[in-house]
């Protein structure tokens, strides 16, 4: 399965896929694992090709569930998104030293 995730061929990875779905059911029949593999087949033959995983957007995510840990106190909506915006860099803080 370590050779999957190396394809550079969509069509190759998917008919490998497919072949590890089809081997899965005949040795163990309709289990988990297979049932599983198609289930998500399409998701996982899409990696081939975007090599993209939702690995940066689970980390957007963390970042915005401790900020909304942080931010209880927080009176208004508004100011949460502003903490937001400025934890991922969108705006800058305004210091006025006059």
């Amino acid at each position: 399965m370590t050779d999957f995730y190396q394809q550079c061929h969509f069509d190759t990875a998917r008919a490998q896929l497919c072949f590890v779905a089809d081997l899965a059911e005949d040795v163990f029949g309709k289990n988990s694992f297979s049932k599983s593999i198609r289930k998500h087949f399409t998701g996982i033959v899409e990696h081939i090709r975007s090599q993209l995983t939702n690995g940066i957007l689970e980390g957007i995510n963390s970042k915005i569930q401790t900020i909304k840990r942080v931010a209880k106190g927080f009176r208004y909506t508004d100011n949460f998104k502003k903490m937001i915006l400025f934890v991922f860099g969108a705006i800058k803080p305004q210091c006025n030293t006059t």
